[in-house]
C-alpha cells in the first residue's frame, strides 16, 4: 500500500513499512523531549524545595533572634522601670524631709 503524507509544505509517497519507521523515530523524539522536559522540572521542583527549606530556616534563625534581641530589651525596660520606682521613693523620701525641716525652721524662727 502505498501512503501519501505532508511534511513540511512537501508531498511524499511512502510505504506502510517506511511510514511505520517515521512514526516511530517521531515517537522516539517526542518520548526523548518528554524525558528532558520532565528532567527540567523535576530540577526546578527539587530547587524550589531547597529554596523553600533554605527560607524556612532563616526564618526560624531570624525568629530566634528576634526573640534573644526582644527579651533583652523588655529586660532593660523592666530594669529601667524599676530604676526610676526607686528613684521616685527616694525623691519622695527627699521632698517629705525637706518639708519637715521647713517646718522644724519656722517653728525655731517663731520661738526666738
Amino acid at each position: 500500500m502505498v501512503i501519501l503524507y505532508i511534511l513540511k509544505g512537501r508531498v511524499f509517497v511512502a510505504n506502510e513499512d517506511k511510514m511505520f519507521e517515521m512514526m516511530e523515530k517521531l515517537y522516539s523524539e517526542m518520548t526523548s523531549r518528554f524525558d528532558t522536559v520532565e528532567q527540567k522540572f523535576q530540577k526546578a521542583n527539587s530547587d524550589m524545595q531547597q529554596g523553600f527549606l533554605k527560607v524556612n530556616s532563616d526564618a526560624a534563625r531570624l525568629e530566634n533572634n528576634f526573640d534573644t534581641k526582644i527579651s533583652a530589651l523588655f529586660d532593660g525596660y523592666k530594669q529601667t522601670d524599676s530604676k526610676i520606682d526607686r528613684l521616685e521613693t527616694t525623691v519622695n523620701e527627699i521632698a517629705q524631709k525637706v518639708d519637715n525641716q521647713e517646718v522644724e525652721i519656722r517653728v525655731l524662727k517663731a520661738v526666738k
